[in-house]
């Protein structure tokens, strides 16, 4: 059985490797002039591999999320880490969060690169795929034109397979060469595309307040509103930049937030910065406070509650200065009004970050038009696997684990 896979990533490394292990001759392309560029990045570049606490819930769209509770039957985070640790690569488990044992992502790619080699896996990098034709007439279900680079310019070469296994990646990290290439030849090839935007990444805001608090880092509590409807809520380290709000909290919802703001809703992020704050006893808090201090200002009045950048501004949002005299319990109603601010401050998002900015892209080929092998409905011996297929997880190694859990499951099933 002779195999293409087509993207040298996490998804199309995994493949490789299970095709391999099941008798395909396999023969692995990537367009750049090595692979698995992309993995180098992810867990800043420690590799979460994948999470001890895995559930369908972390997975979008929730279309797709009965196909993944079936995915996950065959290939749980324990069935992950043994393919690892089969290669040779020791793990660890930081509060559920799987890692290399040494935390270096370079680590999982040598290995996985040792594996490509020990096991005759035809690599043929620096080379771009242009056209895929099933069913061509040459003895092949599948010719393929690859476009490749040499001292003399560019080339196009042809081969032809009995099986392809299409795993090119997304639309995120462009530098790495995921640039939406392989939705181009789905559509070719007769599949649907739900359109790819961007996930786990950064939310842009709308106002002028933010390069003022550019660079603050803080414990939040986080609710995502979509039209005034509470949709979801995150706990984490908030980040503010001189654009929006990031922070893996951020990250968590950011894919519920593009699709919200591509359907033209309102979209706005309420943080609540003191979250061990109960609302019910705000009052009481601020009365209490009151009470106890002996200040002359605001600003002294409310010091060390919260970042002070983050403080001032919200003095300032509720038409006070640091600097302005404090009256006791006579100014009872203007501390309510910062503490309802600080329990409460809304982030008006107007967009997310770009693909270059994001960890994954979410949208590809519905769910629909695949197996449980993740073979194509379409067309008969193409397999679609990784980011190409319309399923993102959250941070914390669940978009890794879809792309080792869709290689091998189509590796298996292309090698038989």
């Amino acid at each position: 059985m002779r195999i293409a896979v087509i993207g040298g990533g996490a998804a199309g490394l995994s493949a490789s490797i299970a095709a391999a292990d099941n008798g395909a001759e396999v023969t692995l392309f990537e367009r750049n002039d090595r692979v698995g560029k992309k993995l180098l990045l992810t867990g800043n570049g420690r590799c979460n591999l994948t999470n001890l606490s895995m559930d369908t819930t972390c997975y979008y769209p929730f279309e797709s999320r009965d196909f993944v509770r079936e995915e996950l039957k065959s290939f749980s985070s324990v069935e992950c880490i043994s393919f690892f640790e089969n290669l040779g690569l020791i793990t660890k488990d930081k509060n559920g969060y799987v890692y290399p044992h040494n935390e270096q992502a370079s680590s999982v790619l040598d290995i996985l690169r040792n594996a490509v080699s020990n096991r005759g896996i035809e690599l043929k990098t620096q080379h771009e795929i242009i056209d895929i034709k099933p069913d061509c007439g040459n003895k092949r279900l599948f010719g393929i034109s690859a476009k490749t680079g040499n001292e003399n310019g560019e080339e196009e070469k042809r081969y032809y397979f009995d099986r392809v296994i299409l795993a090119t990646g997304g639309m995120s990290y462009k530098k790495t060469g995921s640039d939406g290439n392989g939705y181009q030849l789905l559509k070719g090839l007769g599949h649907s595309i739900v359109k790819p935007m961007p996930a786990l990444c950064a939310l842009k805001g709308e106002g002028g307040f933010y390069k003022a608090v550019s660079g603050v880092r803080c414990e939040a509590e986080l609710s995502l509103f979509v039209n005034d409807q509470n949709v979801c809520r995150e706990s984490g380290e908030l980040q503010i930049t001189d654009y929006g709000i990031s922070g893996i909290p951020v990250f968590q919802f950011s894919r519920l937030a593009g699709e919200a703001l591509k359907d033209k809703s309102t979209v706005k992020v309420t943080a609540d910065f003191l979250p061990g704050l109960p609302a019910e006893d705000m009052e009481a808090f601020a009365d209490s406070r009151i009470k106890a201090l002996r200040v002359k200002s605001f600003g002294e009045f409310f010091e060390g509650l919260i970042n002070k950048k983050l403080m001032l501004l919200i003095l300032k949002k509720s038409g006070l200065k640091p600097e302005m005299a404090f009256e006791g319990a006579r100014d009872r109603e203007r501390v309510l009004k910062v503490f309802r601010l600080i329990k409460g401050f809304d982030f008006v998002i107007n967009s997310t970050n770009s693909f270059d900015n994001a960890q994954t892209t979410a949208g590809g080929v519905p769910v629909a038009e695949i197996n449980a092998d993740y073979s194509s409905k379409i067309i008969s011996w193409l397999y679609i696997i990784g980011e190409l297929v319309d399923i993102d997880g959250k941070c914390g190694g669940y978009n890794l684990h879809h792309a080792w859990m869709s290689g091998i499951r189509a590796g298996k099933s292309a090698a038989v």
